[in-house]
């Protein structure tokens, strides 16, 4: 199948440098998207952290442009709660979720060729309840 230059539609069976890419929102938050990426490729899972200089927004571009999969973007407020907020390929938000929950789904996604994640409402919903209780 021509897949004019995309990766295969199963997420992680992408080339190894393009699974997954930590996101910091500022330089702040290096420390904390470095130890999210190394506990993940602990994990056995293939992970970038881009702590570059360059603008949030940017990274985003960055990021969608080399076909990450997925995209953790951490900040002051994840680190807090030990969570980040989860972005797919073509940059849906599924939201927030827990390190254990996050690797627990990108482990099983990869372990079982899941292409989706699963309960994606779910996965949002956290979020929007905290938004609710604000």
């Amino acid at each position: 199948a021509d897949l004019a230059g995309a990766d295969p539609e199963w997420p992680l069976a992408t080339p190894v440098l393009r699974q997954i890419c930590v996101i910091p929102i500022s330089p702040d938050n290096f420390e904390y998207a470095r130890a999210v990426g190394q506990r993940l490729h602990a994990a056995g899972l293939y992970c970038d952290v881009d702590d570059s200089r360059e603008r949030f927004q940017k990274k985003v571009r960055t990021a969608q442009l080399l076909q990450y999969n997925f995209q953790l973007v951490v900040g002051g407020e994840e680190a807090e709660a030990n969570t980040a907020d989860v972005r797919s390929r073509n940059n849906q938000r599924i939201g927030k979720a827990s390190l254990d929950e996050i690797q627990e789904v990108l482990c099983m996604m990869r372990d079982t060729y899941t292409e989706e994640w699963p309960g994606r409402e779910e996965a949002s919903a956290p979020a929007e309840k905290a938004k609710e209780q604000e």
